[in-house]
């Protein structure tokens, strides 16, 4: 799939920068730099320097650097060695795919959001115009950890979080008789009854408000399944930023 760049370029320093990135790599570009740096690294240099749009990752440690206008379209795939990013300026336009598969496609932000704002981002996106994903098998939960492995060092990984589809039911909330995966509602609807890719988290779900599904990775770097309030961006112990989720589309 190409995705054109053209609408990226409108650059307003009145916004803040995001930097969205995903498998692909450039196309129909012109000039650009090669740094000696991690695609990480590069990120972060890209965030901090205006004229910085797109980057590619060349090598693990270099990195290609395209200012504004230079890249017209980048061309994604299911390669997770080849990454790239750009920024955009509205953070309500803010989602990109970044791999694929059968439940819906890894989606990485670089600032924390609710399971209100992503629902919303999955649904506009001109992308997807997609709803949150379900995890339908182990299968699905273990691409989740992959690509988590492959994107981010240890420090970060252990505070990273997604969001991923089920909403506490209503008639759940307060109520203990509802448990596991039936106490939650989806608005995923290739999703099977009794999906088997909900691993939990020790305890969990433990909610019994407004809860929400989220697929985390724990200080000791393992992961699983757990409920938070819906509305909140890092979990209230301070131990878990949610910059991620799965976006699906629906089918035709």
């Amino acid at each position: 799939m190409i995705l054109p760049l053209l609408l990226l370029f409108s650059w307003f320093t009145s916004y803040l920068p995001l930097m969205i990135t995903s498998n692909g790599s450039p196309q129909d570009y012109g000039n650009y730099s090669n740094l000696n740096f991690t695609f990480e690294e590069c990120v972060d240099y890209c965030n901090q320097e205006e004229r910085c749009m797109v980057i590619y990752e060349l090598e693990s440690t270099v990195c290609q650097v395209f200012e504004i206008g230079e890249v017209k379209s980048v061309k994604r795939n299911t390669n997770i060695e080849q990454r790239f990013g750009y920024k955009v300026a509205d953070s309500n336009n803010s989602t990109c795919p970044a791999g694929d598969t059968v439940g819906g496609e890894f989606v990485k932000r670089t600032v924390p959001s609710n399971q209100p704002t992503v629902v919303d981002s999955c649904r506009t996106s001109p992308i997807f115009k997609g709803v949150l994903s379900g995890l339908e098998t182990p299968e699905e939960f273990d691409y989740v950890k992959e690509m988590a492995d492959f994107f981010f060092n240890d420090t970060v990984k252990a505070t990273f979080g997604m969001w991923l589809g089920g909403v506490r039911k209503p008639e759940c909330i307060g109520n203990s008789s509802c448990q596991g995966i039936q106490a939650f509602s989806f608005s995923d609807p290739t999703l099977s009854e009794n999906p088997t890719g909900f691993l939990w988290n020790p305890n969990q779900p433990d909610g019994n408000s407004n809860d929400c599904l989220a697929w985390i990775i724990n200080a000791d770097l393992s992961c699983g399944v757990s409920d938070f309030p819906c509305n909140i961006t890092q979990s209230s112990d301070g131990l878990t930023y949610f910059n991620g989720y799965m976006c699906g589309r629906e089918p035709a």
